[in-house]
């Protein structure tokens, strides 16, 4: 994941950084918990845990397909590309599925729902403001395939 960073540092007041043209600066206060050696490498073994594993389909996957992702994730670019998202949005949803998908059985009735609510994620994380796309429209891409409460169920697993 790539981390993007607005600041510039102004030549005029030596190492302060100062915000971006139009925003408040907000800087949060050191805090010296979460700068110990312990919360990286917590943070580290967490990573590891949910790292995607090579060949999921072979092992954690009975029903869902290398065809059945494929599929999903064309039909989650297209609603990507017709939403006019960020750049950032498709490839996180992409891997919040994967990651998903390498850790947890789905069934194959369930892999569009499990699409749907990943990209709802990545767009609420990366949609600036309030452009997330809404949850409604997600189903109406679905073409109703699936319901309102089981897009909101599943976003929270």
């Amino acid at each position: 994941m790539e981390l993007l960073c607005a600041e510039r540092v102004s030549p005029e007041s030596g190492d302060s950084v100062r915000p971006p043209a139009g925003r408040a600066h907000r800087a949060a206060a050191p805090d010296p918990v979460l700068l110990r050696r312990r919360v990286l490498d917590n943070l580290l073994r967490t990573e590891e845990r949910y790292a995607v594993t090579a060949n999921y389909f072979g092992t954690v996957q009975a029903e869902v397909t290398p065809h059945m992702r494929r599929l999903v994730a064309e039909w989650m670019l297209e609603v990507c590309e017709d939403q006019g998202c960020q750049e950032e949005v498709f490839p996180l949803a992409i891997s919040y599925l994967d990651r998903f998908l390498s850790t947890c059985a789905v069934s194959k009735s369930q892999v569009q729902l499990l699409g749907t609510a990943c990209l709802l994620l990545a767009s609420k994380l990366r949609e600036p403001g309030s452009r997330a796309l809404p949850a409604e429209l997600l189903v109406f891409y679905t073409a109703n395939s699936i319901t309102l409460t089981d897009l909101c169920v599943e976003q929270i697993v």
